[in-house]
């Protein structure tokens, strides 16, 4: 990592490591978890990432998003997202952990500042019009069915090369996992999946 030209800090104590990222992103990792059986649940999971996110940063402003197993036993992906007046942030903020029976596995985290909005007020799409979205959208649909697990509306974000930026409302359809389509709420557009 320390070739990595947006790295600008890299921490490493045992097994551990943290790196910091010009984007503001941070990223744990531990890679010396050892393991302590396949029984957790999701809800314990959850506690889990809730008690580190507390003791590593804080989590006043994060709101669990998803929540999903993930490649071994045990072990959950465990989402959340910033929030702003009410609304999320999707896409490129919040937290993520990898939660496994032993303990946080990884966490990448980044957080955001909202000034406020810009422009005047205007009127977004319906969830209904979103969901045909991704139904046209969607080249051969029915080769791979989606159930939709949640709908959303929130305000999405990518990792831009900014300082500063402009995030469209969106619809945030989770289809379950890590597989997320987001519909400007303006627009009607696929903004990204």
């Amino acid at each position: 990592p320390e070739d990595d030209p947006l790295l600008t800090a890299a921490f490493r104590r045992g097994q551990e490591e943290l790196l910091f990222y010009r984007s503001g992103v941070t990223v744990y990792t531990n890679s010396g978890l050892t393991a302590a059986g396949d029984s957790q649940t999701a809800a314990q999971a959850q506690r889990r990432a809730e008690a580190f996110l507390s003791r590593h940063g804080g989590r006043a402003d994060l709101q669990l998003l998803a929540l999903s197993p993930y490649r071994r036993q045990g072990t959950y992906l465990v989402e959340f997202c910033q929030s702003w007046e009410g609304q999320p942030l999707v896409g490129a903020s919040g937290a993520v952990l990898v939660v496994t029976p032993a303990g946080v596995e990884s966490c990448w985290r980044r957080q955001l500042t909202v000034f406020g909005e810009s422009g005047s007020r205007r009127s977004v799409i319906t969830a209904e019009s979103a969901l045909l979205t991704l139904a046209l959208e969607r080249p051969r649909p029915e080769a791979t069915p989606l159930t939709v697990k949640e709908i959303s509306l929130g305000y999405y974000n990518e990792i831009y090369n900014a300082d500063q930026w402009e995030a469209s409302p969106v619809w945030r359809i989770w289809v379950g996992g890590d597989t997320n389509f987001y519909i400007n709420a303006y627009t009607g557009e696929l903004e990204a999946e």
